[in-house]
């Protein structure tokens, strides 16, 4: 029964390992209508309550880890 399993696991890989390409350096074509260039977004400068909110986050996050 063992030996059963290891020939049926080992035909497996031998069906595989044949039947799985036909031309191993075949890629999928290429499209070159994609835009190749990244532009970041706009940098905006914060608002008074932004920066106020980030702080207050900040400084509860430190005392947060202060006790540890």
């Amino acid at each position: 029964m063992k030996t059963r399993i290891i020939l049926m696991g080992l035909g497996f890989v031998l069906l595989a390992f044949c039947g799985g390409c036909d031309k191993p350096d075949d890629v999928p074509p290429r499209i070159l209508t994609e835009s190749q260039d990244y532009q970041l977004p706009k940098a905006r400068p914060l608002t008074l309550e932004e920066r106020e909110e980030i702080r207050l986050l900040k400084e509860e996050y430190n005392n947060a880890i202060q006790g540890l």
